[in-house]
């Protein structure tokens, strides 16, 4: 079965790979592997951002990283597909796909979520950052 991956430039894929911590080739050796795999995971894809190829699950928008990150908060599939309004058995598969590549995952997590204010402001010169003036826990506040 031949593979075809979208030609983008070569920055990209050192770039991914260097924050999932991996070496090129074995970005490489995971594209492959995710095309290969279509049948386990038919819902399963590979878009390329501004970062580099990211897997996402089709019919919902969200990375695999998301639903993972989102299943950390919410627990089972079907809970999270709830939350976001999604198909169980797409979320379900995302999160299939996750445990099958925790490594790359949980990287992916790490860099989207622990992001510092002086970084997205470097990132973002435009944002403005909006202080929680009454300060405490988001969740508490929601429950009141």
């Amino acid at each position: 079965m031949a593979t075809r991956v979208t030609k983008v430039p070569t920055r990209w894929w050192g770039d991914y790979a260097r924050r999932v911590d991996l070496t090129v080739s074995e970005v490489g050796d995971l594209v492959r592997s995710a095309s290969r795999t279509r049948e386990r995971f038919p819902h399963v894809r590979f878009r390329v951002t501004a970062v580099g190829p990211e897997a996402y699950v089709v019919g919902t928008g969200l990375a695999i990283w998301e639903v993972a990150w989102l299943a950390r908060t919410y627990g089972d599939a079907e809970t999270v597909a709830e939350q976001i309004f999604a198909d169980p058995t797409l979320v379900a598969e995302g999160l299939r796909y996750a445990a099958e590549h925790p490594a790359q995952v949980d990287a992916e997590i790490r860099q989207h979520t622990e992001v510092t204010v002086e970084e997205l402001k470097a990132l973002l010169p435009g944002i403005q950052i909006i202080e929680d003036d009454e300060g405490g826990d988001d969740d508490a506040r929601r429950s009141e």
